[in-house]
């Protein structure tokens, strides 16, 4: 279906739905201001064109501004402060909410959202939730998969991609003796540059999550040794390439699509490049998996599609100074509706309905693989100063990671500072998608 007539289709749904005020448009007030974040999402003449439909059909005038993701948090905090916010709608970091919350920048969504919140996906949902309020409307989904070479695999006697990690280890032993690669695994373990997002989802892999519900610190015992004694004997058995030290998630990406490794994992914009001969080595070859676990977890089945992986969860949210909610509301429900995520499936539909539509699988094969990666995304901890914290961890993960520590000395430091600097202190209550 062209993007024209669905647009055609939205302005029926959206005229009948009653999302769009049209008494609201017949009293001109001023523009809708929407901060969204730079080079994420569709590109912006997506996005313009998006809006000006939006704005012809309902007669509200919009601002579309696009500012980088390290600044838009404070973007964010300066407008709350000012009698007239800045912005209206924002893009937000799932990250950010508690402490977007905390300082009464947000306005909760709920009384917006009950008539079609069950066909949100409770992953992408919950990851915007907060003491029992829901804090913005998701609407880009991101995640980590597994990525591998079925013809390498093949060449090596391996039908399947592995389960497990253990079997993940067995197969590449087999490739690198058999010379298919020198290393076959690469990843973005750089600091700053997606380490904490990789150890993430290998701790839960071993069976856990770095905070407790409470948001207490607990990877320094348990999953979280186990995932970084693995990831210190990957380098030692060189089955991981040594330069993913110092590599993030377009190096990795380079590695994989060139052929030079068997396995990396990734989000999800890697699938598309993969598969595109143009760019990609190993167009033909490129395969996407679900995220291995420990053999230990498989068994126990502690997981529904028996994976796990970490998320990356943008939403957009209504300020809590705009003097037009309704209207700021409406612009939300247009972008984040079921028909425009259908016209741009470059990016993770949110709505179980788009998941499961069998057209939609005919024409992205990934979809199944997809959701139920997406299903299996590890919750996010409820904790303040988030950035802070997964700085001061993967600090101490490299020191292991290059020897200069013990593991289990590397991850006792992280957590004494964070209890030393009083971070851990400031929790949140646990979250909830009522």
């Amino acid at each position: 279906m062209g993007r024209y007539c669905l647009y055609s289709l939205l302005a029926v749904w959206l005229s009948v739905g009653g999302v769009i005020s049209h008494i609201e448009a017949a009293n001109p007030e001023p523009a809708l201001s929407v901060a969204l974040i730079a080079h994420s999402g569709y590109p912006p003449k997506d996005y313009e064109q998006i809006t000006k439909f939006f704005s012809e059909i309902s007669g509200i005038p919009v601002n579309v501004n696009y500012i980088l993701y390290e600044k838009q948090l404070d973007e964010i905090y300066k407008s709350a402060s000012l009698a007239t916010p800045a912005y209206d709608v924002v893009a937000v970091d799932a990250l950010w909410v508690p402490d977007l919350v905390s300082k009464g920048a947000l306005l909760p969504v709920d009384d917006f959202i009950k008539g079609f919140k069950n066909d949100i996906v409770p992953t992408a949902l919950k990851a915007f939730a907060l003491d029992e309020k829901i804090w913005a409307v998701p609407h880009l989904s991101n995640f980590q998969l597994l990525f591998y070479n079925k013809a390498l695999l093949a060449e090596a006697g391996f039908e399947k991609p592995p389960a497990t990690l253990e079997e993940m280890v067995s197969q590449m032993k087999v490739l690198k003796i058999r010379g298919a690669v020198e290393y076959p695994w690469h990843d973005a373990w750089g600091v700053g540059m997606g380490l904490i997002d990789e150890y993430t989802w290998l701790v839960g892999a071993f069976g856990d999550t770095l905070f407790s519900p409470s948001g207490e610190p607990i990877f320094n015992k348990g999953a979280g040794l186990e995932a970084l004694r693995f990831m210190i004997q990957l380098l030692d058995d060189r089955l991981i390439n040594p330069s993913s030290l110092t590599s993030g998630v377009l190096e990795t990406k380079d590695e994989f699509i060139t052929g030079n490794c068997v396995f990396n994992t990734n989000w999800v914009f890697q699938a598309a490049l993969a598969k595109d001969a143009s760019l990609s080595k190993v167009s033909t070859a490129a395969e996407v998996g679900l995220l291995p676990v420990a053999r230990k977890v498989l068994q126990k089945k502690q997981y529904e599609f028996n994976s796990a992986s970490v998320g990356a969860f943008q939403g957009l949210a209504i300020v809590a100074n705009t003097s037009n909610p309704k209207r700021a509301w409406s612009y939300i429900r247009f972008l984040t509706s079921p028909l425009v995520q259908k016209a741009f499936l470059q990016e993770m539909p949110v709505w179980n309905s788009l998941q499961t539509d069998a057209t939609l699988k005919k024409i992205d094969t990934l979809l199944e693989i997809k959701r139920n990666e997406m299903l299996s995304v590890l919750p996010l901890p409820n904790i303040r100063n988030y950035g802070t914290i997964s700085s001061m961890i993967e600090k101490s993960l490299m020191a292991a990671l290059k020897k200069e520590v013990e593991p289990e000395v590397a991850l006792n430091q992280a957590v004494e500072e964070i209890k030393a600097k009083g971070i851990s202190m400031v929790i949140i209550p646990s979250s909830s998608s009522k």
